[in-house]
């Protein structure tokens, strides 16, 4: 059996750290801000139809699905909880009763407010110790990641966002 502790020397080195780092950076990003969701008595999956909806105002269940990839039974057992306690209003679409548009409440962008400022100062950390090439670099290779097919679903495009929208992200 080979040792492996001598990674340096791996060809895939290169590919291993990129996994790795996939795999551990978007946790790390994410720690305050899914401790204040836990506070408020949400989850990261609650965060994410809400976040989704604010964006994408009266969006229909199967358009929901189809963005975050997820089955019926997830969606709905999310939804209901979201509906319920005030953060998602449903109204059901006038020329074909079957759909139902989402909206989020005013409850809701709270929430969102809170969470999101944690994870942006997560994020701001990181990136006022790499600059902005580095950013717009770290960006491009997650825009890559992602099927062209599926980029539609991306609200900012990174070639949208603004030469200096980075510059010393800590005194915004």
């Amino acid at each position: 059996m080979r040792d492996m502790t001598d990674f340096h020397e791996l060809p895939d080195a290169v590919h291993i750290c990129a996994s790795e780092l996939a795999f551990w950076g978007p946790r790390f990003a994410m720690v305050a801000a899914n401790e204040k969701l836990a506070e408020m008595g949400l989850t990261r999956s609650h965060f994410r139809v809400m976040y989704f909806v604010r964006f994408r105002g009266g969006i229909r269940t199967n358009e929901l699905q189809e963005l975050l990839m997820i089955n019926a039974a997830s969606l709905n057992r999310v939804m209901k909880e979201l509906v319920r306690d005030g953060m998602i209003e449903q109204v059901t679409d006038n020329e074909d009763r079957r759909f139902r548009h989402h909206y989020v409440t005013d409850k809701a962008i709270k929430v969102l407010d809170i969470a999101f400022a944690e994870q942006k100062a997560t994020l701001d950390k990181a990136f006022a110790e790499v600059g902005e090439t580095a950013i717009r670099h770290f960006l491009e290779v997650l825009y890559h990641l992602v099927p062209p097919e599926r980029r539609a679903y991306l609200t900012i495009q990174p070639q949208d966002i603004p030469s200096g929208a980075f510059a010393n992200p800590t005194e915004r």
